[in-house]
């Protein structure tokens, strides 16, 4: 049985929550779906795949309770000028629990990442219900059956990301739900805002049946 990302934050009881996302330069992004693409088809193939994460980001933070962006991109102004950062590979790893295994980037301690570590404090003065008070800032590839990741993560594909430089240059606020299940997505970085629309799980949820 597939369980989307969707279903797994209803689970988790966080089914509307706000959060902030870090979303890589046109580079960074052809990159990630040239290297990621092949490996994520592979890993849906197995039949052991809850999900795939294919809108490749960073979250700075997960859990916001009210639906301000304006007041955050208000807040983050002085620390978002010209926002670009440079976050390099260090592993592909697992976060595991019952669940599922959560295959992942995670990220060298550099001067990228200690800017991301800092809005992350930043936008923790806004109301959230983050459960996690250490911030491991990281790129989800996917969600694989509890027990499986291990088997995944290769010295090929280590070989292939390990030591890359991402960069990252727009922050993104996601809204509420509206009543038809889209999410309203605004630039909060001090860049030129940008609005867009993005559809909650773009790719089609599988039955649970």
């Amino acid at each position: 049985m597939l369980k989307s990302f969707k279903k797994f934050v209803e689970d988790a009881g966080s089914a509307d929550r706000c959060c902030v996302m870090a979303y890589p330069q046109v580079d960074t992004e052809s990159f990630l779906i040239e290297s990621l693409g092949g490996f994520q088809d592979r890993l849906e193939e197995t039949g052991c795949c809850q999900d795939a994460e294919r809108d490749y980001h960073v979250t700075a933070l997960y859990g916001l309770i009210d639906n301000t962006p304006n007041a955050i991109k208000l807040r983050l102004a002085e620390a978002t000028k010209n926002f670009k950062i440079t976050l390099e590979i260090a592993d592909v790893s697992l976060f595991n629990n019952e669940e599922f295994d959560v295959i992942k980037l995670d990220f060298k301690q550099n001067v990228g990442l200690k800017k991301l570590t800092e809005l992350n404090t930043i936008i923790r003065e806004f109301p959230n219900d983050c459960r996690f008070p250490d911030y491991n800032a990281h790129l989800t590839i996917a969600y694989v059956d509890p027990g499986r990741g291990a088997d995944f993560i290769t010295e090929d594909i280590k070989t292939l990301l390990i030591g890359r430089k991402l960069v990252f240059d727009r922050l993104l606020h996601s809204s509420f739900k509206d009543i038809a299940g889209n999410r309203q997505y605004t630039q909060v970085d001090s860049g030129k805002l940008e609005n867009t629309l993005r559809l909650v799980d773009a790719m089609p949820v599988p039955s649970e049946e």
